[in-house]
């Protein structure tokens, strides 16, 4: 009974590993997996014994078939998000931290719900229509101008974030309204709209401007942090902004909003208030 045991374990071994043998041997038909200086340090590092090509490029490794096989096919610069530690996923991390991305989008479990989830882009969509938002981004998205190889980090480390989503299933998905035409009665429309853009939770989209920074998100932990001696945004901060913004910059173009105090309050709380301006844990 314990050899006929140990004969059926190991047919089982010998036929996985022969399936992996196929898998990987059909894939290399047509490409040599270590062509490139960088191709050979990324396999290296991935140790290509415990991974077959599907766990990093997709496909589809049982058939010989070109369209077939390359069924949500994720190319060489996109497959570095299962190497969380190479050059390229840190670049990534750094790029999301620098542009601020947060301040609008959920990566890895933290930021802002005010606009698309990136973690569940893994699973949904193909790395060239996450190039595609980057390079031809929304209305109220903010056109970074990033060089290639910027974007490729930036696919690279929101790839490798929905590889484990931090998804919160309590939470339902924020609904963003972009309205046709401006109103003129809302205070951001009227006096800080023809400058600046933001999202809001409530409101939708705001503003029309791009010659002045994206206020979305501006009390969020994921702002820059671009107050006076690079101090994070606070209500009391804002208020001196708009009441006199070249005793703070000097050099800056922005001229003096003047509000009353009553109308200074309820741009603030209808712009940013306070129920979403604490980011997810």
């Amino acid at each position: 009974m314990v050899i006929r045991l140990v004969l059926l374990i190991a047919v089982i071994a010998l036929t996985w590993a022969s399936e992996c043998l196929a898998e990987s041997a059909s894939c290399v038909r047509c490409h040599d997996g270590c062509s490139g200086e960088r191709a050979v340090q990324q396999h290296q590092e991935g140790l290509l014994s415990t991974l077959a090509c599907v766990d990093c490029h997709r496909g589809n490794p049982t058939t010989l078939r070109r369209q077939l096989a390359h069924y949500r096919l994720i190319e060489a610069n996109h497959s570095w998000y299962r190497f969380t530690e190479s050059d390229v996923v840190r670049r990534g991390q750094h790029l999301v931290d620098l542009l601020a991305c947060r301040r609008c989008h959920v990566l890895a479990g933290k930021g802002n719900p005010l606009a698309a989830d990136l973690d569940r882009l893994y699973q949904q969509v193909l790395p060239d229509e996450v190039v595609a938002s980057i390079r031809v981004p929304a209305f109220f998205m903010p056109d970074f101008s990033l060089q290639q190889g910027d974007v490729d980090a930036l696919v690279n480390v929101i790839f490798a974030a929905g590889l484990k989503p931090q998804w919160a299933s309590s939470q339902p998905p924020q609904v963003i309204h972009f309205e046709n035409g401006v109103d003129e009665k809302n205070l951001f429309e009227k006096h800080c709209g023809s400058c600046h853009r933001l999202l809001t939770a409530k409101q939708g989209g705001l503003g029309t401007g791009a010659i002045a920074p994206n206020l979305s998100g501006l009390f969020s932990s994921f702002y820059p942090k671009t107050h006076k001696d690079n101090q994070p945004w606070d209500i009391q901060g804002l208020k001196k902004w708009i009441k006199n913004p070249r005793a703070i910059r000097p050099l800056t173009r922005m001229l003096p909003v003047v509000l009353q105090e009553q109308e200074m309050t309820k741009l603030i709380d209808e712009t940013w208030p306070l129920n979403v301006k604490e980011p997810l844990p």
